[in-house]
């Protein structure tokens, strides 16, 4: 617990050195997902859509670290620095020609935004015929809600007011199979929805 001097944690890497065993859950978590998400990538160039936290504070645990395919990208909205290949930009609106990439992750990143049917659009844009897109998400469950609201109120203060969109499984089935076919669908750790999908 927290006393009056001890400062909130403001960034992603406070929360890791903050968080002592949670820390280390936080990573099996993220590394179970890493895992689930580069089995189903085509092969090719992936464009890591949201990169910046991990990337920035944690690049060790970073996805482009763990993915380790020369030409791959990292877009984030602010600018980056580090041992990776990063580009500036909105998922509505990616800085890459009609057809360009293999493979494009969203990972956690869709229940940010509110023109989720934009980015979607874009991500279509940018793929091969055939390309790849992995999409990970919170699902909107009971489990979910209860682990997300002792989150927000404890160590992940910060991020309290960040989703500002929050769909179940089916929900987000249907909204991606709005523009692309779901070929695949896993749960990481029960709460956590993984989606692999081809443009239609």
């Amino acid at each position: 617990m927290q006393n009056d001097q001890t400062p909130a944690p403001e960034t992603f890497t406070d929360i890791i050195k903050t968080s002592g065993p949670l820390s280390r859950l936080r990573i099996a978590f993220h590394t179970g997902r890493y895992r689930k998400v580069i089995a189903l990538l085509a092969p090719g160039k992936v464009l890591d859509i949201g990169c910046g936290r991990p990337c920035e504070s944690l690049p060790d645990q970073a996805f482009l670290r763990f993915l380790g395919r020369p030409g791959s990208v990292g877009l984030d909205l602010k600018r980056l620095e580090g041992p990776y290949e990063f580009r500036q930009g909105s998922v509505t609106a990616l800085p890459f020609g009609d057809g360009e990439l293999d493979n494009v992750t969203a990972m956690e990143i869709l229940e940010h935004i509110r023109e989720v049917p934009a980015a979607l659009g874009e991500i279509k844009r940018v793929l091969k015929p055939g390309g790849v897109l992995i999409m990970t998400t919170p699902d909107n469950s009971p489990l979910w809600n209860l682990i997300w609201g002792v989150w927000s109120a404890t160590v992940g203060r910060m991020w309290h007011h960040e989703h500002l969109v929050s769909y179940d499984a089916g929900q987000w089935r249907a909204l991606l199979e709005e523009q692309f076919i779901v070929t695949d669908f896993k749960r990481n750790w029960r709460f956590d929805l993984v989606f692999r999908c081809v443009p239609r």
